[in-house]
C-alpha cells in the first residue's frame, strides 16, 4: 500500500491501512468464520441427541451419499446432503450465532404503507433471534423440525423470515464456508458415532449473558456411542 501511487500520502482518496485495521479485520474473520460454525455445529449435535429419529434420518444420507462418493465428503458430496442442509437451517433459526444485527440507513427510507421515515444515519437494531422464533411467522417455533425447509417450502419464505447470515448486499460472505464446516464436523461424527445428551447438559438450555455470540451457560455435552455398539 505504501508503494502504490493512488495511495501516496496526500492522495485525496486515500485508504492505507494501519496494522490495528489488519489485525481487526483478522480478528473479526476468524470470530465471524470459525466461532460461529462451531457454535451451530454444538447446537445441531444438541438438538440431534434430543431428537433420535432426526438424527437417524439424517445418519441414513450421510451413509448414503458417502457410499456413492467412495466414503470422501467431497464438496459435491456435501452439496447432495440436502436433509443436512435442512437441520443447520432450523439449527440456525432456533440458535443465531449472533441474536441480531445492526445497519445504519444510507439514505432517507419510508416504509411501505406506512408514515414511518427512517432518517439517513439512523442505527437500526434487528432482532433476528426474536423473528425467526415468531409463532405468526414458524408455527410452533420452539419445535426442532428441520421439514420447515424443504426446498419447496423454502421458495414461499419471504427472505427475511430467515436471515441468520442477514441479508442483501451487506449478507454475510461467509455463508458457504461456514455450512461447509459445520457439516464437516458432523458428518465426521454422525456416520461413526450416535449422538447421546450427557447429564451434565442443561435442559433446556440456558444463555450465557456474558458471551459475545449465542453461547449456552454450562456448555453442552454429548456422548458418543460407536454405531456397531448399538441394536
Amino acid at each position: 500500500m505504501d508503494t502504490d501511487s493512488s495511495h501516496q500520502s496526500g492522495a485525496a482518496d486515500s485508504h492505507s491501512f494501519t496494522l490495528i485495521d489488519v489485525v481487526a479485520n483478522t480478528m473479526l474473520y476468524l470470530f465471524a468464520g470459525y466461532e460461529t460454525s462451531a457454535t451451530t455445529g454444538r447446537y445441531a449435535a444438541y438438538e440431534l441427541a434430543k431428537n433420535p429419529d432426526v438424527q437417524r434420518k439424517t445418519r441414513k444420507e450421510i451413509l448414503r451419499v458417502l457410499a456413492k462418493y467412495n466414503g470422501q465428503c467431497t464438496y459435491d458430496a456435501q452439496n447432495e446432503m440436502t436433509y443436512m442442509n435442512m437441520v443447520l437451517e432450523e439449527t440456525l433459526r432456533k440458535y443465531p450465532p449472533l441474536r441480531a444485527l445492526f445497519r445504519r440507513c444510507n439514505e432517507d427510507y419510508r416504509v411501505p404503507n406506512s408514515d414511518v421515515v427512517i432518517d439517513k444515519g439512523t442505527l437500526l437494531f434487528i432482532p433476528i433471534q426474536a423473528i425467526q422464533m415468531d409463532p405468526e411467522i414458524f408455527e410452533d417455533p420452539e419445535k426442532f423440525d428441520p421439514e420447515r425447509f424443504t426446498p419447496e417450502k423454502k421458495a414461499t419464505m419471504h427472505p427475511c423470515q430467515w436471515m441468520p447470515f442477514g441479508e442483501g448486499p451487506k449478507k454475510c460472505l461467509g455463508v458457504r464456508q461456514g455450512y461447509i464446516q459445520s457439516k464437516m464436523a458432523l458428518v465426521q461424527l454422525l456416520s461413526k458415532y450416535e449422538l447421546c445428551l450427557n447429564e451434565r447438559t442443561e435442559n433446556p438450555l440456558k444463555v450465557n449473558p456474558s458471551a459475545f455470540s449465542y453461547s449456552p451457560l454450562g456448555g453442552i455435552w454429548i456422548n458418543l456411542k460407536r454405531i456397531d455398539q448399538t441394536s
